[in-house]
């Protein structure tokens, strides 16, 4: 799923001694580290794709976190630079910038940086793909190279490559032969790393159960539930990229979620997945399954021939963000439901690219990773509220992937703990029924913490927001404050979430004559007066009142 950007290369590397020329455009954003929105991962710089993905620090996050970061006890310039700390395999240890958009092709372009490490002769590779190494000293000096590039998209690597800890800073990407002194890129002034936090507690790993050794009986029923063996289930998925080992899976059911989302192609091989789903059902999760971009209809065949009948399967879905009038979504429905009519298929779909205007599969579903590009939750919202007049007349469930990644592609960085807490509540108030996670394990232990906290809130609260009952007349106001009521075993419910990044006090009506209300998972009650509860929202805080 990722793309492989081509570039070539004229390299000139120059250490120290370098002539100043009149200033031009730095490209790069946060060039020299100082701005962080979580914690002290740097904006629009990240270890190398999406999330943590090799499994010793998907086990151990925080010795990664002990490894990658910004360090203010050295800079070159400013208050930070960048330290990596490397154990001698790069792997999620290296330094990549997002992606960035030359202006021209077929012109020279030079990128120069400030560096030094722990010893002398510290070998670096530095540039792009393909690129020789350099070696780097105890004391910051300035290395360069120089290219031509035919691709306008492009990114930025500093790899270690051996045992030791190097310090980066002052990066400049600028057209032309030769560096110029080090400025930053215009839209740093901008920059200012402010956003909501709050502080998570530990929580402790999830008690589960091993799975069913019979397949599960899988329907959406006429009130567009998802049910699994006869019992709503929504879908909190933790999305995986490359096949999760067992024991990535085992910390994944300790986590709380109760599915996680595998991606098969034409470059894995039935055993590996196969034994993925094993892995899964042992430890009590489902399995959605993702077919990539390119996978042939042999391979199609060949993986839901084998696994349609296993227990931890739930759904498929047969393609990923189709373009346009491209038929491979309807040929790939078709096959699935031709081999497997037992379980849901569905297309998951890019607003940015096309999204149809009537059901096309069992499951309406999209995603928007666009945290930090200067939306908010709020739409992805919006996006729901797409989805849904899609999915009603169809008779399906929506499902939605949500962003817990970032500072790789297109997106400077990682939503924050109170934006994952928003979009997940304001995508279930406005109708979706089952989320899945792109991609891995978050780089900051908020958002991660978050995540661990939002996978017990969502079991909990799956037959509320599932329940059939007539739901009782609630209101709001400010509108800033969306809601939905529901009404479940004789008690009433209002989840409620703040779309503001801001404090907000809300008055909540609901019909009762009962004098307080719990909030769940917060260890309170609050007053009801004459059946209005007035409360306080933090920002993109949730709120879930249960009235007796």
């Amino acid at each position: 799923m990722k793309p492989v950007i081509a570039t070539v290369f004229a390299l000139l590397f120059i250490a120290l001694t370098i002539p100043a020329y009149a200033a031009t455009t730095n490209l790069l954003n946060n060039s020299s580290f100082e701005v962080c929105t979580n914690g002290n991962i740097p904006d629009f710089w990240g270890p190398g794709g999406m999330g943590l993905s090799v499994p010793e620090y998907v086990l151990n996050p925080d010795s990664w976190r002990k490894r990658w970061g910004v360090d203010e006890s050295t800079s070159h310039s400013g208050k930070r630079s960048m330290r990596i700390d490397c154990p001698g395999d790069a792997s999620n240890i290296s330094l990549h910038s997002k992606w960035l958009d030359t202006p021209k092709i077929n012109v020279p372009y030079t990128l120069s940086v400030w560096l030094k490490a722990d010893r002398e002769d510290y070998p670096v590779a530095f540039g792009f793909e393909g690129v020789k190494e350099i070696t780097i000293g105890t004391t910051w000096k300035r290395y360069w190279v120089t290219y031509d590039a035919y691709d306008k998209l492009l990114t930025i690597s500093l790899i270690p490559k051996a045992k030791g800890i190097i310090w980066v800073d002052d990066y400049q990407f600028e057209e032309g032969s030769q560096p110029t002194d080090w400025t930053p890129a215009p839209g740093d002034a901008s920059l200012t790393g402010d956003a909501v936090h709050r502080i998570v507690p530990d929580v402790k790993p999830f008690k589960f159960r091993p799975g069913k050794k019979t397949p599960a009986v899988v329907k959406i029923d006429s009130n567009r539930r998802f049910l699994v063996d006869g019992v709503p289930f929504i879908p909190f998925s933790s999305g995986w990229e490359h096949t999760p080992t067992r024991e990535i899976i085992h910390d994944t059911a300790k986590a709380g979620f109760n599915a996680i989302t595998i991606w098969v192609g034409n470059d894995k091989k039935l055993e590996e997945v196969r034994k993925c789903f094993d892995d899964a059902n042992s430890f009590g999760l489902k399995v959605v399954v993702g077919m990539s971009g390119g996978i042939t209809d042999e391979n199609r065949t060949m993986f839901m021939t084998s696994l349609k009948d296993h227990p931890a399967l739930i759904a498929w879905n047969v393609c990923d963000e189709p373009m346009g009038d491209d038929p491979t979504p309807a040929k790939a429905y078709e096959l699935a439901k031709k081999i497997d009519p037992a379980h849901p298929a569905y297309v998951n779909y890019a607003p940015g690219f096309y999204l149809p205007d009537k059901l096309l599969s069992d499951i309406a579903s999209l995603d928007q990773y666009t945290i930090g590009c200067g939306y908010t939750p709020l739409d992805q919202a919006k996006n729901v509220d797409m989805l849904e007049k899609i999915a009603k007349p169809g008779g399906g469930p929506s499902w939605i992937w949500l962003q817990s990644s970032g500072n790789a592609y297109w997106i400077p960085r990682e939503p924050t703990g109170p934006e994952e807490e928003a979009m997940v509540y304001l995508c279930l108030i406005h109708g979706v029924r089952g989320i899945k996670f792109w991609i891995d394990i978050p780089l900051n232990s908020e958002l991660h913490k978050t995540m661990k906290m939002l996978t017990r809130e969502v079991r909990e609260l799956t037959p509320i927001i599932y329940s059939l009952d007539t739901p009782p007349a609630v209101s709001v106001s400010p509108s800033s404050i969306h809601m939905f009521g529901k009404m479940y075993k004789g008690r009433k419910y209002v989840i409620a979430a703040n779309t503001l990044p801001t404090k907000s006090t809300a008055e909540l009506k609901i019909p009762t004559t009962r004098s307080e209300a719990n909030v769940l998972f917060e260890n309170r009650k609050v007053k009801v007066e004459s059946g209005v509860i007035k409360d306080s929202f933090e920002g993109y805080q949730r709120h879930v009142y249960e009235v007796k």
